[in-house]
């Protein structure tokens, strides 16, 4: 599957963005309230998600750069 650029780009902070509402969603309707644990479970996950493909995409272009810097030499 393809998406354009701009999109696949903001992926990682849209992931982060949406585990910090499902988190204040739990807040908002309560800690005994049922489904709070729902909520905080995929809330941690997508935060986690998108902050370990942000720091997979970095590592995979550091690693880029640097072997086209050793093929240019």
């Amino acid at each position: 599957m393809w998406l354009p650029e701009p999109i696949y780009e903001s992926l990682p902070y849209l992931y982060v963005v949406c585990g910090a509402l499902m988190l204040s969603g739990a807040i908002y309707i309560g800690i005994g309230a049922a489904g709070t644990a729902y909520y905080v479970l995929i809330g941690i996950l997508s935060i986690l998600g998108g902050v370990v493909i942000y720091l997979r995409r970095m590592t995979a272009r550091k690693q880029k750069s640097g072997s086209d810097l050793a093929d240019a030499e």
